[in-house]
């Protein structure tokens, strides 16, 4: 069983200089990205550990993913393991739909003291 605690200490363990790097998180974004942008979620940044929104191959941890498709896709989601091993087409109907996500911050903000909160 998965808790808040859990996360909490995988958080707590990441070194969160390694997911500084801007340019992988806009290259895996991509192919998702809509031409015409109908509806923009802004995520306050990155998360602290490898678990980006638009990561196709995470299959636990990813609540706000499995939140935003539950929200969105209401009648079409069903079972989250199967949407899981399908994400990359549920991300490709976010996309057709006019649907983007990013973040207010491109670091993460997270435990790390040399990250200042706004």
């Amino acid at each position: 069983m998965v808790t808040g605690q859990t996360i909490h200490s995988v958080a707590n363990q990441a070194d969160c200089s390694i997911f500084r790097h801007a340019a992988r998180y806009e290259e895996v974004a991509r192919p998702y990205i809509p031409s015409k942008t109908g509806v923009l979620f802004v995520a306050d940044s990155r998360p602290a550990i490898d678990l980006y929104f638009y990561f196709p191959k995470i299959q636990k941890y990813d609540w706000l993913w499995v939140g935003m498709m539950r929200a969105i896709y209401r009648d079409e989601y069903g079972n989250t393991n199967e949407a899981r091993s399908n994400k990359e087409i549920w991300l490709t109907n976010f996309k057709d739909d006019g649907y983007r996500r990013v973040d207010a911050i491109k670091e993460p903000v997270c435990k790390n003291p040399a990250v200042k909160r706004v």
